[in-house]
């Protein structure tokens, strides 16, 4: 899941020089362990899709009411808080960012479509085979969000119904390179919580 995207489509010696700047102006660690102290709660798991992707997607969690962090409080702290924040810390830094577009949702892309499915068959003259591929696609996707929204998650042996905090297990990740779909160099993890 990208929280923050700073450069893309830049070359690697530019990719390089926002490193340096970066660990020269601002410190690395207290950014990837920015989620010790603001945890952002993200809910209700849901598959989505469109003509271009599939995605396991999140809704923010904002209470009401005030939560207490070790010791620190966290009233109505959200993932788009958390965004923002780091936001604020790298452009205070200094350094101008320059996302490719920015995306409110909180999701982690399951897979990309790089043809229709079923699209060989489509060539060939089969389109009730690959109406047929795509209405059963559809369906599995709608019985895995039915499935999603029961109350059955202690059959998986968690109670949290889909609960992710970020940073819980291990905190952010900063990477460098082509980072889309767990590729990339890692420069810096952050510490994680239970």
């Amino acid at each position: 899941m990208t929280t923050l995207e700073m450069l893309p489509a830049r070359t690697l010696a530019e990719v390089n020089e926002l490193e340096k700047f970066l660990k020269e102006n601002t410190s690395l660690q207290d950014i990837v362990n920015y989620t010790l102290s603001h945890r952002a709660r993200l809910v209700r798991p849901i598959v989505s899709y469109d003509a271009s992707a599939l995605a396991l997607s999140f809704i923010p969690a904002v209470e009401d009411r005030d939560r207490e962090v070790d010791g620190k409080s966290n009233k109505s702290y959200s993932y788009q808080y958390l965004r923002s924040d780091l936001y604020d810390i790298v452009t205070e830094a200094g350094c101008q960012l320059e996302a490719r577009y920015t995306v409110p949702s909180a999701h982690v892309t399951i897979a990309r479509f790089v043809r229709p499915v079923g699209w060989s068959e489509r060539e060939s003259g089969g389109s009730d085979l690959f109406h047929k591929r795509a209405q059963e696609l559809v369906a599995t996707i709608e019985d895995i969000n039915q499935e999603l929204r029961s109350d059955h998650w202690k059959r998986f042996g968690d109670p949290s119904r889909g609960e992710w905090v970020v940073g819980q297990e291990k905190g952010l990740e900063l990477m460098k390179g082509r980072s889309w779909y767990g590729k990339g160099e890692s420069i810096i993890i952050g510490k994680g919580f239970q």
